[in-house]
């Protein structure tokens, strides 16, 4: 039953009890029907607020690949992370054991310039995600 049958039943209910005479049946149905249009108006409300609220997941960017030297598909590396990381006193081992999100650890292996075949090889890189790597490396 939808909540606006169970409305439309809670009001027929009332109404055929206050006929009846049995007025505690008709105003607990009256109540009952009260209720169940509150619950409605706060859906709604509710609704409207994620509506206006929602926001898409969107995934890190994946850093562009070129060649190396040897010849290595390795993602660009973005010289401000790695000087940080360099510079900043914490580096890869430190990071391993603070608690950040995967989806973070897999853009930090490509703004640091990981190689496309060490990056799927971390333990946080998802299939998803060097599936999505390597067809980039293709286009």
């Amino acid at each position: 039953m939808k909540l606006s049958e169970a409305i439309k039943h809670a009001k027929k209910q009332a109404a055929k009890n206050a006929k009846c005479g049995d007025l505690s049946g008709s105003a607990e149905h009256k109540q009952l029907a009260e209720w169940l249009e509150e619950l409605a108006r706060k859906r709604r409300e509710d609704s409207r607020k994620k509506g206006k609220t929602k926001v898409k997941k969107l995934l890190h960017p994946t850093q562009p690949l070129s060649r190396d030297h040897n010849n290595r598909l390795r993602f660009k590396e973005n010289k401000i992370v790695s000087y940080l990381l360099e510079n900043g006193g914490i580096n890869m081992n430190k990071l391993a054991c603070l608690p950040f999100d995967n989806e973070d650890r897999v853009q930090l292996a490509q703004l640091i310039g990981f190689s496309l075949g060490g990056f799927g090889e971390l333990s946080y890189v998802s299939d998803k995600d060097y599936a999505r790597a390597e067809k980039k490396a293709r286009s």
